[in-house]
């Protein structure tokens, strides 16, 4: 949060409403990013501002220091379940 983002850097206009696949929206914010030539530090700084209204709330709400880096942030995403899953299930 330190990092001071330059004043020539444009800001990609990416907003996460909750409408559409979350997964999709970090890959466009992602390539939006790589896009724009923002550096690691940049590229973290900016993620919440991609996000609006209860979105925004939610995302303010983690404690500081609680997402220390945004590969964590994606890593911590429910998987989709697969067939394997079902493995586990019992039938009473």
């Amino acid at each position: 949060m330190d990092t001071v983002i330059p004043a020539n850097y444009i800001t990609p206009n990416i907003t996460f409403t909750g409408v559409k696949d979350p997964e999709s929206h970090l890959n466009t914010y992602n390539a939006q990013m790589i896009i724009s030539g923002g550096t690691y530090a940049i590229h973290c700084k900016m993620f919440m501002g991609m996000f609006i209204g209860t979105k925004l709330q939610w995302f303010v709400g983690f404690l500081d220091g609680y997402i220390t880096s945004f590969e964590q942030f994606i890593v911590n995403q429910a998987r989709p379940p697969v067939s394997f899953n079902l493995f586990g299930v019992k039938q009473r």
